[in-house]
């Protein structure tokens, strides 16, 4: 068989990862189109009375009062149960593709729990499973001067492939990458992968609607724009330069004092505070500074291009 027909069943696996990356794509935009955050005035009660009084005798008014974020909803785990879907669809193909690698390039079995606890093909009892080698530490040399990765061992070539792809070569996109793989699916067979949420870089809105009243018969809202993350602007958005962490408290922008003196009478009813902010769903799982910066979007799909392209691609080269 061609080496692309002995490894079409591990394409297909990938396939069925960038099936679930798809959906995670969905469910990640439904979340921050939901809006998981309520934006409120920090102290609207005080502002209202500074208010009132400023118009009785005007008294030194602090320039701005905090809008935070209220009632934020973290990512459901539907999203955590998908990237573990994913992990674990990789993770088969690069077992599968051992057990691939082994029937049709060394001179061994493949070796299962089963046929080595059975003493099955000639396996004794205490012989390595087959599987597709992950080495936090670096193996030492067999007998015949080579790093056997693959049990049992296969071609050279092969074995070539499998050595930048180590996690004991941390500090390598390629060996990063690898652990980061090896430690989210270590971590998903024990709890629910964490997530987090952040305001991201890019434009974001906050503004406020005061309530409506009429001026010499005309009915008019007032729709006042603010700047997020601490920035006071105006206008259609606001860059945000920083992300910050999305959580109940977090500081969102400001509302200057002298535009509620402005617009916010006394008796009046509720403001509104509005904002559209952009918002990323992160792992909050162990990695390089880098990986746990990045949307889980981008970071899975990381990981299926390793798959697809430096493994499977590349074993497929030296076939």
């Amino acid at each position: 068989m061609t080496a692309s027909g002995i490894l079409a069943p591990i394409y297909a696996r990938v396939e069925r990862a960038e099936e679930h990356l798809r959906t995670l794509n969905d469910e990640v935009f439904k979340y921050s189109d939901e809006r998981p955050y309520r934006p409120v005035i920090k102290g609207e009660a005080e502002l209202r009375r500074m208010v009132d009084e400023f118009r009785r005798t005007p008294p030194r008014l602090p320039k701005a009062f905090d809008v935070i974020a209220s009632e934020v909803s973290p990512p459901p785990d539907r999203i955590a149960f998908l990237i573990s879907d994913i992990i674990h669809s990789l993770r088969s193909a690069l077992d599968n593709l051992a057990v691939v690698l082994v029937d049709n390039h060394s001179t061994g079995t493949a070796i299962f729990t089963s046929n080595r606890n059975q003493g099955l093909n000639g396996i004794s009892s205490g012989e390595r499973l087959t599987a597709f080698p992950m080495r936090i530490n670096r193996p030492s040399n067999n007998n015949a001067g080579m790093v056997e990765l693959l049990y049992p061992m296969t071609t050279p070539a092969i074995e070539a492939v499998l050595e930048p792809l180590q996690p004991y070569n941390r500090g390598t996109r390629l060996g990063d990458t690898a652990a980061l793989l090896t430690d989210f699916s270590n971590s998903d067979k024990h709890h629910t992968l964490r997530t987090s949420v952040a305001i991201v870089s890019g434009t974001s809105r906050l503004w406020i609607e005061y309530p409506d009243r009429y001026i010499a018969g005309t009915r008019w809202n007032n729709l006042h724009t603010f700047g997020i993350n601490g920035t006071v602007g105006s206008g259609p958005g606001v860059e945000v330069t920083s992300e910050i962490a999305l959580e109940d408290g977090a500081l969102l922008g400001f509302l200057p004092v002298a535009d509620a003196v402005n617009h916010l009478h006394p008796g009046d009813g509720q403001m509104n505070v509005n904002a559209e902010i952009a918002v990323k769903v992160t792992l909050d799982e162990p990695g390089t500074a880098e990986q746990r910066s990045q949307s889980v979007v981008d970071l899975c799909r990381g990981l299926i291009d390793f798959v697809h392209d430096d493994v499977v691609r590349a074993i497929e080269m030296v076939l």
